[in-house]
């Protein structure tokens, strides 16, 4: 069952014999569909999918389609006889079509009153010697025929191996399984790592950038971007421009980069670090060591989230601290550092900082 693409999305030709409502619950089941052929390039694109795909000379076959071999596609006329649609409800007769026809008939004919369903054709038929349909024209036939199926997904789907997937951007993007490499030039994209220890960039426009599970490094590159980690020990970076930055689970290291970006730690104990512009940083929960930049950051902290440490903190330069559910604490100087004690264990830790050289409104 290989992996086929063609204008952002992919295709599978799955080659288990089911019925037709059974192939479309599978296909949806995976988070597709049977595919939708809507124009004259994309069914030569499946032309050619088939010619690379072997086993297809044993498909099964459809004795009222002339008992030739096919492949079920998305189509049925079961809600109105005679009205073709896609399984998203658009007409087949409002675009592209590609019925058989010939000195012995013309298709969709409903022969016996009860084909219902859209397949391609992958020989002539009748078999053997042809008079309706040539291969790689649609039939209609009885959707209790059992025949291997196409599915479509309406995005870039990667494989369970380690995939490499780039493009010039603009693109809905899942590495599935595996430890893939996605990168991105321009334009929005959406991408997901998934499982496997994935490498995602973004690139020079908005991304959304999810690495799922695995120990992952995330890059939004340029443009203004919303880059998440997942389950596991992830390298996060939002780089140039305003990003949201988020660790999420497991023990993160997160690095907004340039501009005025919001970073966030997560569930972990997260290394969570500002760039050159005005920040706002949060730890979250867990023990976390948080770094500003040269800009006017904004650190939170949580009570009862554990042991913030705080770097590079200069009042002077406009960094201020936002204690968030913390009702009380205490203030001292400890060593070279300032401590806050919220209780119940929970701390922030200004480090290097003395008390002396921190005015009024530093904790907002």
């Amino acid at each position: 069952m290989g992996t086929y693409y063609f204008a952002s999305h992919t295709y599978q030709i799955v080659k288990t014999a089911m019925t037709w409502s059974a192939a479309k619950a599978w296909a949806e089941a995976q988070g597709g569909h049977l595919a939708y052929i809507t124009s004259s390039t994309e069914n030569q694109g499946l032309v050619s999918m088939t010619q690379l795909e072997t086993g297809l000379d044993t498909a099964p076959t459809a004795s009222d389609g002339g008992g030739a071999r096919y492949l079920w596609l998305g189509g049925s006329d079961a809600d109105v006889e005679g009205t073709w649609r896609w399984g998203d409800g658009t007409l087949v007769s409002s675009g592209y079509s590609n019925w058989g026809a010939g000195a012995l008939g013309i298709e969709p004919d409903n022969y016996g009153g009860v084909q219902d369903a859209m397949a391609f054709g992958l020989q002539s038929w009748p078999q053997p010697s042809g008079g309706i349909g040539v291969a790689y024209k649609w039939n209609d036939v009885n959707p209790a025929n059992s025949l291997y199926f196409v599915v479509e997904w309406d995005y870039i789907r990667g494989t369970t191996g380690a995939d490499s997937i780039s493009s010039s951007g603009g693109e809905t993007v899942y590495g599935l399984e595996g430890n893939d490499t996605i990168s991105y030039a321009s334009g929005y994209n959406y991408l997901r790592g998934d499982a496997g220890d994935d490498s995602v960039s973004g690139g020079t426009g908005f991304d959304d950038i999810n690495g799922n599970m695995g120990n992952d490094t995330l890059r939004g590159n340029d443009g203004e971007d919303w880059v998440v980690g997942g389950k596991d020990n992830d390298l996060i970076f939002g780089d140039a421009a305003f990003d949201i930055v988020y660790g999420n689970m497991g023990a993160d290291t997160v690095d907004g980069g340039a501009g005025n970006d919001w970073v966030r730690g997560g569930q972990g104990d997260d290394s969570v670090m500002a760039g050159s512009g005005d920040d706002w940083l949060w730890g979250d929960r867990g023990n976390d060591t948080i770094s500003g930049g040269a800009g006017a950051d904004l650190f939170y902290s949580f009570s009862g989230a554990g042991i913030d440490r705080i770097t590079d903190f200069n009042f002077a330069q406009g960094d201020r601290l936002k204690l968030e559910g913390a009702p009380s604490y205490t203030v001292s100087q400890v060593g070279a550092d300032v401590v806050l004690d919220m209780g119940n264990g929970d701390q922030v830790i200004l480090v290097g900082v003395s008390l002396a050289s921190l005015g009024s409104g530093w904790v907002i």
